[in-house]
């Protein structure tokens, strides 16, 4: 090899070592290899910045708006609340969890779908006593096996599209990518809702037991009238997992309920919850805090819960809610005290020690946490509250989106922007919240990693990878030169981001693909997909981490289950890349 590809190549062994041990942010290792190659003159600026420019990158953006659109609205809640069941066969509870996931994540960011259903599975875990840990993993796998099924299901796609296109090759369609993504999501779907009852662990939820039995709140819901409630009894409306201190109706307050006792519109039921329960009864379809408006007032893409509990020398002592709320602009859920039940609904009078459960945005907990008012302020976890009722037009502008681009109307990068200013235009989302729900250190990672990929191209290292791969496995069936590449491409993105995976591994499969006869695009799709499936560790794929503690998982379990399902994408993008591409 030249002195380039030598250097190139220690440059990015140096970036993967410090992605791998997490030194720093997955951005400044990226940006800081493509300047090193940048000033030792391996590739030029206008190639090192070209991704951010790119519309891989713009796309990726403009999704992530979309996505907060759907997220603040609650527009899949609701649909996605519904499908667990009774439990009483986990493997089709499995199979009721994951298909809809996997569709759902095929068209919105997997990452607002996944933090949508973990309390719904945690919950569902309570009432019917399987473990949420048999459940959760397979939830952040077929998210991120849906993903792999269309143009906008990652932005490891998008990029690919984009290196296609920037490489001369046709550009991959809306759903090219099921070609590969389909077979790989349905093989592992039922993999993971075989496997998942015996190979993943029991384990109780980290909530339950010990001093989480002390932190209930008094959780005070009103039934919709003419919804999902509305008529249904305790058992069938799927409370029956909670304890319901009372019912008010008609100005009586009803103690003496069971399970078969029937809601009626307008009724207000006040449970006795954990902080992780009390939450996911914000969500429940049918069913509205009595602070509804209030909640409604505070609410949007960066509201979170906190928990926040007041001194004995905080101002906020002897005053009502209705003040708390006006002055920290805020909306409490719920009141804990210690030795009695405190009625939301009678607007309490605050007292020290007081643990209030409310809804507030994200800068209230840096803002607070210090400060005399509170003794202690801290987030908890679980989606943010459905802000508006725009859900269905919501909805509406991503479809639009999707349609625009699979029928060739507008490019993918305009129809993703036209749906952004709709979403803004018609006040679904603010300016400013569209400008914070974009993350720009993933959207910096993806145009940092082109400078990368035009070096490993530019300086010789692909074509002196895939020239190695190919002459080390010349004397076996051109499988097993395939089946290598994608293996590399696996490995990478267990080590680093799945875009950088497929940005290093794109440029090598390519040469690769050329010498050994296959379909280049074929191949393309196959290495997007590879580099997106995730399944080893809970660091390799977001969805992945985001179940980590709530499933009081341990390392080493996501690899009881994603061994398998490595191993078949493994296989079925090999033989669909010879299959399809031969």
């Amino acid at each position: 090899m030249s002195s380039a590809e030598w250097f190139t190549l220690a440059v990015v062994v140096a970036m993967i070592a410090l992605l791998a041990r997490d030194v720093v942010p997955p951005f400044a290792a990226i940006a800081g290899a493509v300047i090193v190659l940048m000033l030792a003159q391996v590739v030029t600026f206008e190639q090192a910045f070209q991704g951010f420019s790119s519309s891989a990158a713009i796309t990726v953006a403009s999704f992530y708006v979309l996505a907060a659109a759907v997220e603040k609205t609650g527009a899949l809640r609701r649909p996605l609340g519904r499908i667990l069941d009774d439990g009483t066969v986990l493997r089709r509870s499995l199979a009721r969890l994951t298909a809809p996931v996997a569709v759902a994540s095929a068209f919105v960011n997997n990452t607002p779908i996944v933090a949508m259903l973990v309390e719904p599975v945690r919950s569902w875990s309570r009432r019917t006593g399987n473990p949420a840990s048999k459940a959760l993993i397979p939830l952040s796998y077929a998210s991120i096996l849906g993903g792999t099924l269309t143009l906008v299901g990652t932005s490891t796609n998008l990029v690919v599209s984009n290196l296609a296109t920037d490489a001369g090759q046709s550009a991959p369609g809306m759903f090219s990518f099921a070609q590969i993504g389909g077979p790989v999501a349905v093989v592992g779907l039922v993999l993971a809702v075989a496997l998942a009852p015996r190979l993943l662990p029991a384990r109780g939820d980290p909530d339950d037991g010990g001093a989480s039995a002390r932190r209930e709140f008094l959780v005070a819901m009103r039934v919709r009238p003419d919804r999902a409630v509305d008529g249904a009894s305790v058992t069938d409306a799927h409370l029956d997992h909670l304890h319901i201190v009372r019912i008010q109706r008609d100005g009586e307050s009803l103690t003496d309920t069971d399970d078969d006792f029937v809601l009626r519109g307008d009724d207000i039921v006040s449970f006795r919850a954990l902080p992780a329960d009390a939450v996911h009864l914000q969500q429940k379809p049918g069913m509205a805090n009595v602070a509804v408006e209030q909640i409604r007032s505070v609410s949007g893409t960066r509201a979170r819960y906190f928990e926040a509990v007041l001194g004995k020398t905080s101002p906020l002592v002897r005053s009502h809610l209705e003040e708390f709320e006006e002055r920290y602009d805020t909306a409490v859920v719920a009141v804990r005290r210690a030795g009695e039940d405190v009625d939301r609904t009678a607007d309490p009078v605050l007292k020290a020690g007081d643990t209030l459960l409310l809804i507030a945005g994200r800068r209230f907990e840096t803002r607070w946490r210090n400060h005399t008012d509170f003794v202690l302020v801290a987030e908890i976890g679980g989606p943010p509250p459905t802000a508006t009722r725009q859900g269905p037009l919501a909805l509406l502008i991503l479809a639009a989106v999707v349609v625009l681009a699979a029928t060739g109307v507008l490019p993918i990068v305009q129809s993703a922007l036209a749906g952004v200013m709709a979403l803004i235009l018609l006040r679904v989302l603010t300016p400013n919240e569209a400008l914070r729900s974009v993350d720009f250190g993933v959207v910096f990672v993806i145009a940092a990693a082109f400078g990368l990929g035009a070096a490993v191209q530019e300086s010789g290292l692909a074509q002196s990878i895939s020239s190695a791969v190919v002459d080390l496995l010349s004397p076996f069936p051109d499988a097993v030169a395939v089946l290598g590449i994608l293996a590399l491409t696996m490995f990478l993105t267990e080590l680093v981001s799945n875009t950088a995976a497929a940005i290093l591994a794109f440029p090598i499969a390519m040469a690769a693909a050329t010498k050994v006869g296959v379909d280049v695009e074929i191949m393309a799709i196959a290495v997007a997909v590879c580099a997106s499936c995730s399944f080893i560790t809970p660091v390799g794929y977001q969805t992945n981490t985001m179940v980590y503690g709530p499933g009081n998982y341990r390392f080493a379990d996501y690899a009881r289950l994603g061994v398998p399902l490595a191993a078949s994408t493994l296989a079925i993008t090999t033989a669909m890349v010879l299959v399809l591409g031969g």
